[in-house]
C-alpha cells in the first residue's frame, strides 16, 4: 500500500509541476486542487466498479472452471518473464474491504477456502480490469470545459487517468497469475482427497 501511496503522490507532484511551468493556464493553487480533485473522483470511481462488480454480479458467473480462468503455461511464461514472482508481494492487498485477505494462502489445504480464495481473486481482477478503462470517466468531471473551455481534463485529469490505468491492470495480472497457483493446488486437494 505505501508503494500505491508513493506512486499516487509522487504522479500528482509531477503533473503538478509540469503544469505549473509548462502550461500555464491556469493558476498554480487551480493545478493542485483540480489534482487531489481528480484523484479523489479516480478513487470513488474504483471503489464504484469495484463495488458493483462484487455485489451485483452472481456468483454463478464467477465459475472457477471456465476456461476465461484457466491460465496457460505461455500466458505464465509472460508473467515470468517480467518476474512478477519477485515483485507481486509488493502490490498491495485492499481484501479488508470484502472481510477477505489475499496476500497470503492462510490454509492451502482446504479446497473451501482456496474456492473463496479463487472467488475472491476472480472479483478482484474483474473489478480491476473494469476500473481501469472506467477511470476515463473523470475526464467527464471538468465542469469548466463545457463553458468557458477549460483544458485541464487534458493536462491534469489525462495523466491522472493513465496512472490509475497502470495501477489497475497490475494487480489485475497478478490476480490472475496467483490463479494459477491457486487452482494447481485445489485440483491437488481434490485428487488427493477422493483417494
Amino acid at each position: 500500500m505505501i508503494l500505491y501511496g508513493i506512486i499516487i503522490i509522487l504522479s500528482m507532484i509531477i503533473d503538478i509541476l509540469i503544469n505549473i511551468f509548462f502550461v500555464k493556464a491556469a493558476s498554480n493553487l487551480t493545478y493542485i486542487i483540480s489534482t487531489i480533485y481528480f484523484v479523489i473522483l479516480l478513487i470513488l470511481i474504483d471503489g464504484i466498479f469495484a463495488g458493483i462488480i462484487r455485489w451485483f454480479i452472481p456468483k454463478k458467473f464467477i465459475n472457477k472452471d471456465h476456461k476465461i480462468y484457466q491460465i496457460s503455461k505461455k500466458e505464465i511464461k509472460i508473467y515470468d518473464f517480467f518476474g512478477m514472482k519477485r515483485w507481486k508481494h509488493l502490490i498491495p492487498d485492499l481484501g479488508q474491504f470484502t472481510n477477505f485477505q489475499k496476500n497470503k494462502i492462510e490454509n492451502p489445504k482446504d479446497n473451501l477456502y482456496l474456492e473463496r480464495y479463487i472467488m475472491e481473486a476472480i472479483y478482484g481482477m474483474w473489478g480491476h480490469l473494469v476500473g481501469a478503462p472506467m477511470g476515463f470517466l473523470v475526464l467527464l468531471f471538468d465542469f469548466n470545459m463545457y463553458t468557458n473551455g477549460s483544458t485541464l481534463w487534458l493536462t491534469v485529469a489525462l495523466p491522472c487517468a493513465i496512472i490509475n490505468l497502470i495501477l489497475d491492470i497490475i494487480p489485475a495480472f497478478v490476480l490472475r497469475y496467483n490463479l494459477n497457483r491457486l487452482q494447481v493446488m485445489y485440483k491437488y486437494n481434490e485428487k488427493h482427497q477422493n483417494k
